[in-house]
């Protein structure tokens, strides 16, 4: 379904958020979940080997050349098949420069070959991963510090190595090493009397995933400060995006964990308040799905769907679980995500169904015009109200060709009883169609039932092979150009297959026949 509740995949707290936040596209965490396990027992245990300094990396004593960071030699990341082979791809060697712009490119490719060992760590030793992101982190973290160095950067590369360096201590925090957390955490806290808005956020983001951490570690011991330090995530609305819910729901796992309901709802409803009215639609949603993922109505509505297409569905159940749900949470994303499962309703075959929850819908979507969802409900109502009017109208077709390029002539069409499908050869459910309409045309054909079947593929080549392959006593038609928004649009079409049912007198009569109802129906309007 649509909305049903999502599952929080996240894994280590500290290693996620850290690794997470510290640049507006959410740097890579696998590396630190799958080399920072093992780690812990060994750093535990002989702290000095993994807090060096990483700032003593700045120049290799073992290199000729004292301006070169030593990785290994470079070499082309291949198919690897062993861990010796995909060691090797990873190899690179890295030169720092007095240019600003070379130095950018050299931390853009150690961001390159982070990449390529996150690609290939299975075929690696965990040791030989952990060790290589140690490596990778620390070179990042000392370019980083030489670009800040350079008076001849600009702002904005000098904004761009902060942010390297934030990443790189993210890695080596991830990586178990302590003394780079508190290097991050020092250079997080200097951040937020950063003049630079985004910099600033991002020491908030990295002093959030510290907050849930402390708490886990006993570090603090009042989860209420985890709701003060989400308010402050959230402070400035022109960040509050994909990073900023990725923290929230970290931290609402690790409460999960720990049992503080009451500030998992807290936050449920923080994140709902933030994120309602987005216009990134996903984010929306997620902060929904949060929301109601305790409603015994979110799951009986849920449960409800699931049954759709078998005997054992109720619209009346169904109808009162979203009339609880409208009730229980009374806002646009409600009615919104309410609407997204219209047209799965009614493609279904449950178009009385439909109809009720699009009036509710209708009903209810005044309240908030000026929302998010606003937009997106109004399309869908419009969709399904089109699709619905065509029942008892005139059929009426766009020009479409036969596979031999000759146009289709409805007058062919007078007097029978015609189903009209729209599908797409690569789509599951139009092939899982095709017995039952060749069954109900060998059967009824004889007695006027005809069968138009519009392919609207685009690839005129692969619809000719699969014609070919599997030739049908119907006439296939295609869609005259590439563009086929002007067939879906003229019908509402929103789903495969598109099926519509004409009578005798050239009407539509009934939408949406599938399976063993197609020869019924047929059947039906053929007076039989």
């Amino acid at each position: 379904m649509y909305w049903a509740t999502r599952y929080f995949g996240i894994g280590a707290i500290g290693a996620g958020i850290l690794l997470g936040g510290c640049d507006r596209t959410v740097a890579p965490k696998q590396l630190a979940d799958t080399a920072g396990k093992q780690q812990a027992t060994e750093t535990d245990s002989n702290p000095e080997k993994t807090q060096t300094d990483a700032s003593t990396l700045d120049l290799d004593p073992k290199s000729p050349d004292p301006k070169r960071v030593n990785i290994v030699a470079e070499k082309p990341l291949n198919s690897a098949t062993s861990s010796d082979t995909a060691e090797n791809s990873l190899a690179m060697s890295i030169q720092k420069s007095d240019d600003p712009e070379r130095m950018l490119e050299q931390l853009s490719r150690i961001d390159v070959m982070i990449d390529k060992l996150l690609i290939s760590q299975s075929q690696m030793e965990k040791e030989t991963v952990r060790e290589k992101g140690v490596e990778l982190a620390r070179a990042k973290r000392a370019l980083a510090q030489h670009l800040l160095s350079l008076s001849r950067a600009t702002p904005e590369q000098l904004k761009a190595a902060t942010k390297a360096q934030l990443v790189a201590l993210s890695h080596l925090s991830g990586l178990k090493d302590v003394q780079a957390a508190k290097q991050l955490e020092s250079l997080a806290r200097e951040l937020l009397d950063s003049p630079d808005s985004e910099l600033k956020q991002q020491g908030q983001v990295v002093l959030f995933g510290f907050a849930v951490q402390n708490l886990q570690n006993g570090v603090i011991s009042n989860p209420q400060e985890i709701i003060e330090a989400a308010n402050a995530l959230l402070a400035d609305e022109r960040y509050r995006g994909r990073l900023e819910m990725t923290s929230l729901q970290h931290a609402m796992h690790a409460l999960a964990q720990m049992g503080y309901h009451d500030q998992i709802s807290q936050l449920q409803r923080i994140s709902f308040n933030t994120f309602s009215n987005s216009m990134d639609q996903p984010l929306r949603h997620e902060a929904w799905s949060q929301l109601v993922a305790n409603s015994p109505a979110q799951l009986e509505f849920t449960q409800s769907l699931d049954l759709l297409g078998s005997a054992e569905f109720k619209s009346a159940a169904a109808m009162n679980a979203v009339e609880k749900l409208v009730s229980e949470f009374p806002n646009a994303v409600t009615l919104e995500m309410l609407a997204m499962t219209v047209p799965t309703i009614e493609y279904a075959g449950q178009a009385e169904f439909s109809e009720e929850i699009a009036k509710l819908i209708e009903k209810e979507r005044s309240k908030y015009d000026e929302s998010a969802s606003a937009s997106t409900i109004q399309a869908i109502l419009t969709e399904h109200k089109q699709r619905r009017n065509w029942i008892g109208r005139p059929f009426e077709m766009l020009d479409v060709l036969d596979m031999e390029g000759k146009p289709l002539a409805l007058t062919e069409l007078t007097g029978k009883v015609v189903l009209v499908s729209f599908g797409l050869t690569l789509d599951v459910n139009c092939m899982r169609e095709l017995p039952f309409i060749d069954q109900a045309y060998q059967e009824l054909r004889a007695d006027g039932f005809e069968v138009l079947y519009v392919s609207l593929d685009q690839d005129i080549g692969r619809l000719q092979n699969f014609v070919k392959e599997n030739p049908k006593a119907w006439k296939t038609y295609r869609n005259p150009t590439q563009d086929a928004r002007p067939l879906t649009q003229h019908f509402g079409i929103t789903m495969f297959p598109h099926v519509m049912m004409i009578g005798r007198d050239g009407k539509v009569a009934k939408l949406h026949v599938r399976g063993e109802q197609i020869r019924e129906q047929a059947k039906l309007l053929l007076g039989k």
